[in-house]
């Protein structure tokens, strides 16, 4: 009995699905995720309020997203693959 009110109240990702952002960027990508019962989303660290699609960048120079869903009674955490593009900036001397 106890079990089955545990899993009721447990915090669940049901589907992820991580696109980029636009054709020129690649450090910018727009993660949608379906999740029930959960109290507190934390992408790369970071506090963000409750919806479905968020605009995020990778996590500490990895080629991941970082993801926690934090929930009543457990906690989740996921990293979602991308394939970020490295970033050349070059300044000329005046």
């Amino acid at each position: 009995m106890l079990k089955t009110i545990l899993n009721t109240f447990k915090c669940n990702l049901i589907s992820s699905h991580v696109c980029s952002y636009d054709g020129n960027d690649k450090q910018l990508f727009r993660v949608s995720l379906y999740f029930k019962n959960c109290t507190k989303v934390y992408i790369n660290d970071v506090l963000v309020p409750k919806q479905s699609v968020y605009l995020v960048s990778t996590h500490k120079n990895t080629d991941s997203i970082k993801v926690k869903l934090q929930g009543l009674f457990s906690n989740q955490t996921i990293f979602l693959q991308v394939k970020a593009a490295s970033i050349e900036v070059n300044f000329s001397l005046f």
